[in-house]
Formats: structure tokens, C-alpha cells, sequence
């Protein structure tokens, strides 16, 4: 009756934990053998894994114009088929200039050997290669025209010219041909030529150059040839750095680069297994207990939430199909660790009981106790994530699906395994501690109960003032300090070689030309003069954009050399240069003839045949034409010129030109990476006042709570700077993580104290405290030892997100164990006092009354 009586007393939500427990420790066999089989059939969906590495589309957000204009230029150079490339940058091993007669006959020979005698199934690149396979004779005829047909001082000296060939930079004059070399030609040093003919510097060395292997692909089979291909081209790299060589090569494609991306997700597996051995160690030790020890039931439960990460993952990537990808890896941490939290709870509220209950109702109890706690800081982590898996960037959302899914289900097996491992024959599963362990417990429960007073006394808010004074000059210092910088090199491990590619294009390409590819997909009638004039105006104000515009010399367009081939073969005139061609008559008739005779075109440009038969301005569908600017290893002046090339092809809509740039992508992230983080926060914090407003309800506690982890965020934000993490697509989503993790320490304090509302402040503090303060210090513990292993591992990614976690785990629990409650105190205070004032005129209006 008494029982019956005391249930009726339960709130709602008392009712349904203690139900639950008693559930679970009245069937602890058939709870675990339950969850087993979910494990077993979820998990079946983990033979469908998949990986995405492409870390071009997975970090960029969807709504980001780079999008469009990447498929624009997809769907032009794929007109002959899928592209795939790869680029090799030969070098001087001595680091001295390619143009001397050793080094340059070795690279000529090269060229040769790598076209010519690297072959799968008997097959060389120039079998295999359907289109432009000729990119390379320009370095080719270049450098034999240097060793072989004439002198190097021919070449190199304007007072003995050679007729056919003029090494000048960025563009050189090759059989009457001038050829634009800056995307082919690094670390350039040159003199002003006095040849008015001349249309750069006159070359004094080449450092660097690139040779390109491109092909368009016609079918699967094709595709596996050429990915055989390029193994075996990679081997022979490998062959000719290891050789005795005068040569240096530095190979790249996308295949190595999304290969090098999973090596990076798959590298912390061993760091993982580290830290499940260092959690287990640890949990066993500050879990100890004198008079009732679970090592088993500690052990499994730290183990517990891989069986949840399984489950959860098997269901994204079986039934639901989405793909796997290398920054998940972290979540998998994350939600070990979180899990581990939830059982330090379990464990602690399993101790408060009396152990004289019932195994079933003693679980009960233990959930009524932790099990509001542990779901409300569940519930906040998920919706804190929850929030990540709407932003824009694919990278994040998956990430954030990921980690909300993985956590809410890790809750539910924490819950039933690990409490029904408690209730299991808990006689036999258990074991008294060593004696001092009592001493342990007395000093620190002596601790908590000064701790509280100190908390509850008057002098407390003064000295958080002092703390908030001087915290609120670290995070002024470390926000003003912030950069927002995209670095591809984050998500490589140290060894990469795809890092050896990312380091000389600092040294050598950001600096030279930076090539953009502009796609003119409505060209209009080109017989109309004015028509004409307009596009060429385009042209000028490309080439002419700003200072880093490297001009006309650096311009490929086939309109300019197909009215010089209209000039020469139709039309009687002897005006030449720029401004002529703009009045210059047009014709279509001509267009496949050139393209036959001037194949290398093709590429540039889709027609319709029939149409130019007919002289038809539907000849030209559409057309490509480059030109290039002065690189820059600063990712933010490259966006600004990014947002003047889209400036000016709005300007001139009427052509529907796109501009592409393959850093196009890492611009958008600069641009979109911190209004995604701002919204972030806040979204959390939104989320966070509802849960706190269901499961709270006190103002003051509600108030305080969003106080901590607005604090704590903007601490996070403030000492990544000061570590040296600039804020990127990988840091935001570290800093997703951090206030998830926030969260916890601030849901479980400010509940706790919300629960103990009937005592005095300084009783409040300390019942609190004796509740979670522990806990809570194990779970700070843990994760901090964890983190501090994973930084180990020789990856910028994993060590990004490790020092965020002990940013946000020493942040998060000195707010919660000491600023937190003066908070909770003080706040409740002024809202105990406002209400008082409030409710004063009407109470002396009813004495009056009365």
C-alpha cells in the first residue's frame, strides 16, 4: 500500500524510468539476448560500406554557385566522354633549372618513355588515350627544339634569334604560333626582352613542369584500363625517383587523392582500439568502490556502445545507403565517449540506492535517479547534431546523421545492457574494494560539502566576475585572432605523398598562373558585328579584371584563331591584330575545316556541322576559352577575384558564360563556413531552451544553463584560434562537436540542482555535486586521456577535432563543477527577488481590500 501510495507521488516521467528498470532487472537474459539480435541484423548493413573521399564536393555546400559551375564545365569537357587525367611536375633533383642539355634531354626522354613504353595488356597511354593525347608535344618540341635542333643561346638570347622557336614567358611564338606556357612552365625566372615580337620575358630558367595524361572515357572497360593504367604509371614513377636519375617526379591524381583521404579514416582504427584499452583502465579505477565493485559490468559498458555504433551505422548504410566517409571516424569517438558518460551515471545512481531492494526495483530507482539526467543530455546532443545533418555542406551533414543516430541508439543499449549486466547476479558480479577507498570517499564528500559553501557564499559571484573578466579578454583576443582558411593538406597523414603534390604547388603554383576556364554556352550570331564587339569586350574586361590579371597573353581563345584562319582563306584583306578582327566579316562555312586541320581545337568547342554547312550561327553551340591570372597562396584574395569573375559574367548575361577554377569550391567554403557556425550555435541554443523548458522548468536554472554553453562556445571558438585551428569545413565540424558536448555537463548540473530545489543553496550545491561531480569528472578524465591519444596519430583532421575535445572538455568542466553553480545561485536569486517585487503590489492591494 505504502509502495502503491509512493508510485501515485511519481511524476510522469519517474513513473516511466522506474518502469523501465524494473522491466529491465526483471528480464536482464531476454534485454541482452534482445539487443543482441537488433546488433546482429542491423549490422548486416554493413556489408553494403561504402566510401566517399571526394573531399572537392563533400566539403562544399550544396547551395554554393562553385556547384554549378563545376557541372557546367563536367558537362562541356565531357561531350567526348568522361575526362580522367593525371599529372606528373618533373623537376630538377638538384633543384636547378630544366634547361641545361642533361635535364632537359632526360625529360624529353621521359615524355617518350611514360607515352610510349608503359602499357597494361600491351596497351601504351597513346593506345589508350581517345582525345587531346597530344597535350604533352608542346614541352616535347620545346625542349628538343632546346638539346637538338638549335643552341640554348639561340634560344635564350634576343641578339641571336632562331626563326622557329622563341623561349619567351608566358607566351612563346612556335612556327609563327604563339602558345601560352604559364600553365605549363613553374618557378620561371626571366628577363625583359628587347624583340618587339616577343610577348613575355625572355626565359633564364624553368624550375618545374608539368605533363598531363588525359583521355576521355568511353565505357567501364575503358575506365578499367586506364585506372591499370595509371597504377602501372605510378609504379614507374616510383622506379624513375628511385633510379639514379637527374629528375624528380611528383605524381597526382584523384585516385591517389581519395585513396590517401580513407588511408587518413582508417588510420585512427588502432588509436580507437588504444582508447577503448585506456578507457577500460581508467573506468575500472575511478569506478572503484569500497563495498561494491561491477569490473565486468564496467568493462562491457564501456564496450556497449560499439554495439550501438554497429547497429546505427549497419541502418544508414544498409537501408538507407548513405555512404560512408573518412570524418565520421571521429563521431565514432565521440559516441564512445558519450556513452561512457551515461554509464559513470548509471553506475553513481546505482550506488545511491539501498542495496537491500530487489535487483528490479534497486534498477528502478537507479533510472528514476540518472535516467532524466542521462536522457536529457542525450536528447540535447541529438538535436545539437541534428541541427549539423540540415546545414548545407555534405561532409557535415553526414557527420552530423551519423553521430545523432549513432548517439540516440548508444543511449537506448547503454540504458538496457549495461543495466541489466547491473542486476545479473549482482552477488557474484560484484567485489569490495581495497579499505582506503572509504577515506577516498570521506574526503570526498568533505570536499563537496565545503565546496558547496563556498559556492552558495557572497563572495563567490565577485571572484566569477574576476574569472569573466579575464575569460571575456582570452575570447576577445582569440575571436579577433581567427581565420577562416581552407587547407586541403588537413585531411592527409603526415607520410602522404599527396602532401609532397600540396607543398610544391605552395612553392611553385600558387604563385604562377592561375588558369580559369570560362564556358560561353549562348554565343550567339557572331555575323553580327556588334555582337562580336560585345564578346571581345568580355575578353578585354577578363583579361584585364585587376592587377593579378596576367592580359592577353595568357588568353586561348579558338575564336581569335579561327578569324585568322577566316582571314587567310576567304577574306582579301591585310589588316591584322586585335581591334581589326572585330570588324572583320565572319562566316561559319569554314569551322570543321579548321578543326580538322587544327585538331587540338576540338576540345574547345561543340558545333553542328550542318549548321555551319548552311552558315548558320547555330554552328557554334557552345565554346570554352582560358585565361589566367597571377596565383596566390592567400585563399581569401582568391575568393574576392572569384566573386569579380561572377560580377562580370552576370554583367554579361546575354552570352551565359560560366567561370571554373578547381579552387572555386574552397573559396565557397570561406565564404559559407562561419554563418553556418553562428547558426549552429544558435540553433543549439534555441533546441537547448526548449529541453530545458520540458525537463527543467525553473527559470533561473533554464537561464543559467544557456548562459554556460554560450560561454563555453565562445571560449572553444576563442582558444582554437590561440592553438593555431583556423576555422574550416573540418574545425566546424569540431566545433558541431563541442557544443554537443557542452551540453552535457550544463544538462546534467542544471537539472540535478533544478531536482533539489526544496533545500537551501548551499545544500542544493552540495546534493548536486554528490550526484553528478564525480561523474562528471570521470567522463573529463577519459575523454581527455582519450584525446590525448588520438593526438598521436600523424593526422591534422584526427588532431584538429582531439584538441577541440579537451578544449571543450577542461572549458565545460570547470564551468559546470564551479562557475555553473555560483550561476545557478546567483541567477535564481534576481528571479526569486524580481518575482517578490512583482507579486508585492498585489498583495498590498489585497490588504487594502480586505
Amino acid at each position: 500500500m505504502k509502495g502503491a501510495e509512493s508510485e501515485r507521488r511519481r511524476t510522469f516521467s519517474d513513473r516511466v524510468f522506474f518502469r523501465t528498470g524494473f522491466l529491465i532487472g526483471s528480464h536482464p537474459f531476454a534485454v541482452i539476448v534482445v539487443f543482441a539480435f537488433i546488433t546482429v541484423i542491423c549490422g548486416l548493413g554493413l556489408v553494403n560500406f561504402g566510401e566517399l573521399n571526394d573531399i572537392e564536393e563533400q566539403f562544399t555546400p550544396l547551395d554554393s554557385p562553385s556547384w554549378k559551375e563545376k557541372r557546367v564545365f563536367d558537362e562541356f569537357v565531357r561531350h567526348d566522354g568522361k575526362p580522367y587525367g593525371t599529372k606528373i611536375y618533373i623537376q630538377a633533383r638538384d633543384g636547378g633549372t630544366l634547361l641545361r642539355t642533361t635535364e632537359a634531354e632526360a625529360l624529353v626522354d621521359l615524355i617518350h618513355y611514360l607515352e610510349h613504353n608503359v602499357t597494361v595488356e600491351g596497351l601504351s597511354y597513346r593506345n589508350l588515350c581517345t582525345n587531346a593525347c597530344d597535350s604533352n608535344d608542346l614541352v616535347t618540341f620545346i625542349f628538343t627544339s632546346l638539346t637538338r635542333n638549335v643552341s640554348t643561346a639561340a634560344l635564350i638570347d634576343p641578339k641571336k634569334p632562331d626563326p622557329n622557336v622563341r623561349l619567351t614567358y608566358p607566351t612563346m611564338k612556335l612556327l609563327d604560333t604563339l602558345v601560352y606556357v604559364g600553365d605549363k612552365f613553374f618557378g620561371v625566372d626571366t628577363t625583359k626582352s628587347k624583340s618587339r615580337n616577343d610577348r613575355g620575358g625572355i626565359i633564364n630558367s624553368v624550375k618545374l613542369v608539368e605533363v598531363g595524361f588525359q583521355t576521355f572515357l568511353q565505357n567501364a572497360s575503358h575506365k578499367a584500363l586506364m585506372e591499370r593504367w595509371d597504377a602501372r604509371l605510378w609504379e614507374a614513377v616510383q622506379e624513375v625517383n628511385a633510379a639514379p636519375s637527374s629528375l624528380q617526379i611528383v605524381f597526382i591524381n584523384q585516385a591517389m587523392i581519395a585513396n590517401e583521404v580513407r588511408r587518413t579514416g582508417l588510420s585512427a582504427t588502432p588509436f580507437l582500439i588504444a582508447c577503448m584499452v585506456m578507457f577500460i583502465v581508467v573506468c575500472l579505477i575511478t569506478t572503484s568502490h569500497p563495498e561494491e565493485n561491477h569490473p565486468l559490468a564496467v568493462v562491457v559498458g564501456i564496450i556497449t556502445p560499439i554495439f550501438g555504433i554497429a547497429a546505427a551505422f549497419g541502418v544508414l548504410i544498409g537501408a538507407f545507403g548513405l555512404a560512408y566517409q573518412p570524418i565520421v571516424t571521429v563521431s565514432v569517438f565521440l559516441v564512445l565517449t558519450v556513452g561512457i558518460d551515461d554509464m559513470f551515471l548509471i553506475m553513481a545512481a546505482w550506488r545511491s540506492t539501498d542495496p537491500k531492494l530487489e535487483t528490479n526495483e534497486r534498477l528502478g530507482e537507479t533510472l528514476v535517479e540518472a535516467g532524466p539526467s542521462i536522457c536529457l543530455s542525450t536528447l540535447t546532443n541529438v538535436l545539437s547534431f541534428a541541427i549539423g545533418a540540415f546545414t548545407s555542406t555534405p561532409a557535415i551533414q553526414v557527420f552530423s546523421i551519423y553521430t545523432t543516430v549513432a548517439i540516440g541508439v548508444a543511449f537506448f543499449y547503454q540504458v538496457f545492457i549495461f543495466g541489466a549486466l547491473l542486476t545479473l547476479s549482482p552477488k557474484k558480479l560484484t567485489c569490495r574494494g581495497p579499505k582506503i577507498l572509504y577515506k577516498v570517499r570521506q574526503f570526498y564528500h568533505d570536499l563537496i560539502r565545503n565546496l558547496g559553501k563556498v559556492l552558495a557564499s557572497g563572495k563567490a559571484p565577485l571572484a566569477a566576475v574576476v574569472f569573466f573578466v579575464f575569460y571575456g579578454w582570452v575570447i576577445f583576443v582569440g575571436s579577433s585572432r581567427m581565420e577562416i582558411e581552407m587547407k586541403p593538406d588537413k585531411v592527409f597523414l603526415a607520410d602522404s605523398p599527396v602532401l609532397t603534390y600540396l607543398n610544391m604547388e605552395k612553392k611553385y603554383l600558387e604563385n604562377e598562373a592561375d588558369k580559369v576556364f570560362l564556358v560561353v554556352q549562348n554565343p550567339g550570331n557572331f555575323t553580327n558585328a556588334k555582337r562580336r564587339d560585345d564578346f571581345f569586350g568580355f575578353v578585354q574586361s577578363i583579361e584585364n579584371l585587376d592587377e593579378t590579371s596576367i592580359g592577353f597573353q595568357s588568353t586561348s581563345l579558338i575564336l581569335l584563331q579561327y578569324m585568322q584562319y577566316l582571314e587567310y582563306h576567304i577574306f582579301d584583306t591585310k589588316e591584322s591584330g586585335f581591334q581589326q578582327h572585330r570588324s572583320d566579316r565572319f562566316s561559319y562555312t569554314l569551322m570543321p575545316r579548321f578543326l580538322e586541320e587544327h585538331p587540338h581545337w576540338r576540345p574547345a568547342i561543340h558545333i553542328d556541322a550542318s549548321a555551319c554547312a548552311l552558315d548558320h550561327p547555330q554552328c557554334i553551340r557552345e565554346f570554352l576559352f582560358t585565361t589566367a591570372f597571377r596565383g596566390s597562396s592567400n585563399m581569401s584574395e582568391r575568393a574576392e577575384r572569384l566573386a569579380k569573375w561572377r560580377f562580370l559574367t552576370a554583367e554579361y548575361s546575354d552570352f551565359n558564360v560560366t567561370a571554373y577554377n578547381g579552387r572555386n569550391y574552397l573559396c565557397d567554403q570561406l565564404t559559407t563556413v562561419g554563418s553556418i557556425a553562428v547558426a549552429t550555435v544558435l540553433s543549439t541554443l534555441a533546441c537547448l531552451t526548449l529541453i530545458c523548458i520540458m525537463f527543467i522548468g525553473e527559470t533561473g536554472s533554464i537561464l543559467s544553463a544557456l548562459l554556460t554553453v554560450l560561454s563555453i562556445n565562445a571560449g572553444v571558438f576563442a582558444i582554437m584560434a590561440l592553438t593555431g585551428i583556423n576555422l574550416d569545413a573540418v574545425a566546424l565540424s569540431g566545433l558541431l562537436m563541442a557544443v554537443g558536448f557542452s551540453v552535457d555537463y550544463t544538462a546534467h548540473i542544471s537539472y540535478h540542482f533544478a531536482k533539489f530545489s526544496n533545500f537551501e543553496y548551499a545544500e542544493r550545491t552540495r546534493l548536486t555535486l554528490l550526484s553528478v561531480g564525480w561523474p562528471s569528472g570521470e567522463a573529463c578524465l577519459t575523454t581527455t586521456a582519450a584525446s590525448l591519444v588520438l593526438m598521436a596519430n600523424n593526422s591534422q583532421l584526427i588532431d584538429t577535432f582531439a584538441k577541440i575535445v579537451i578544449i571543450v572538455i577542461l572549458l565545460g568542466f570547470i564551468h559546470a563543477i564551479f562557475i555553473l553553480p555560483v550561476l545557478l545561485i546567483t541567477v535564481n536569486r534576481v528571479v526569486d527577488f524580481l518575482l517578490v517585487k512583482k507579486s508585492e503590489p498585489k498583495e498590498v492591494a489585497m490588504k487594502n481590500k480586505c
